[in-house]
């Protein structure tokens, strides 16, 4: 958790890219967790950081489905492009 003089340096605040559909998930390993949890969707959030952990204002998702087999490894690298571009797309 970063403390509140790192999170507000940035002018416009920072954002975060979480591989879950929050507010499931948060913390450490929302990917391992899904597939775990035997979800069949999971995805991508941006959202604002503040104090706490993932905890602010969640300004975009996406959604994918998880495969019947997929690994953790597998949906992270699906996971990850996905993140990219909402964040460029929440960024702009």
């Amino acid at each position: 958790i970063l403390s509140r003089a790192v999170i507000e340096t940035p002018p416009l605040g920072m954002v975060n890219v979480h591989a879950s559909l929050l507010p499931r998930y948060r913390g450490a390993s929302p990917i391992a967790h899904a597939i775990l949890a035997g979800e069949t969707v999971t995805g991508v959030t941006i959202l604002r950081v503040v104090p706490g952990l993932d905890a602010g204002d969640m300004l975009a998702k996406a959604s994918v489905e998880i495969g019947p087999d997929e690994t953790t490894g597998e949906l992270e690298a699906r996971l990850a492009p996905i993140g990219a571009e909402l964040l460029v797309d929440v960024v702009q």
